[in-house]
């Protein structure tokens, strides 16, 4: 993992673009602001801290509009639940062009958020052919045909992702590349299936999603595969009664 900079004090080149707690000068703003966000409700409070960010993390990339290719964008915006996604569509714009390696973006875990639907359309052919990892977190994801970066992904990290088995699997199975893949508490995934063969998969790690019953890959290079309790036990019956018959 390259440097983290705190945003307004970066190099005069940097192609990998950290926007975190850390980054972001988070403790600094709660020190400062500490007596009057406790005054606030919670939404007020909430809207504080996003216009905060949104000024922050837009003057920086403003500033850094000739910065060259990004080779990895990084983005947390756990302290805002109810983010406009008109925000995040116009960031990642700014991140997916040709030359992108890495895109991590994690969004609130608080059950009470506005959900924000990834555009698979910024992955095309043009801006998606260089990415080899994705990280998505807290949001949904539901590519319905191939992405630009289905050659060249190697890394897939979904966490409380809202995605089905169908899309997973048609986007997994044109991922000729992808050697690691990883899934927490996507719930919406309750048969995986993957045509085909994976060649190069060899991490598979499938953790709380609770609904999944059942996974059906082809990996001859598979080393390590880590499954919740609830599908440990469903692969158990499972592969019992195919026995019986």
């Amino acid at each position: 993992m390259g440097r983290e900079f705190v945003l307004g004090k970066l190099p005069e080149t940097l192609s990998r673009l950290v926007f975190n707690y850390k980054t972001l000068g988070l403790d600094r703003f709660w020190k400062t602001e500490r007596e009057d966000t406790l005054v606030l409700t919670e939404r007020d409070r909430e809207y504080k801290i996003e216009s905060y960010l949104v000024y922050k993390i837009d003057h920086v990339l403003k500033k850094r509009s000739d910065i060259g290719v990004v080779k990895a964008f990084i983005l947390h915006l756990h302290p805002c639940p109810n983010i406009e996604a008109s925000y995040i569509d116009k960031w990642l714009q700014f991140a997916l062009k040709p030359g992108i390696e890495e895109l991590e973006l994690q969004m609130s875990l608080l059950e009470k958020r506005a959900e924000y639907n990834f555009p698979c359309s910024l992955l095309s052919n043009e801006t998606g052919g260089s990415l080899q990892s994705l990280r998505l977190s807290s949001c949904a994801f539901h590519p319905r045909t191939a992405l630009g970066c289905h050659k060249s992904l190697t890394s897939l990290d979904l966490s409380f992702v809202h995605i089905t088995g169908k899309e997973l699997g048609h986007l997994v199975s044109n991922c000729h590349a992808l050697a690691k893949l990883f899934l927490y508490g996507c719930n919406g995934i309750i048969y995986f299936r993957v045509p085909g063969v994976l060649w190069h998969l060899n991490h598979f790690h499938v953790i709380e999603c609770k609904k999944l019953r059942v996974i059906e890959i082809n990996a001859p290079k598979l080393c390590s595969f880590a499954c919740g309790e609830n599908l440990h036990r469903s692969l158990l019956e499972r592969q019992r009664s195919k026995t019986l018959l």
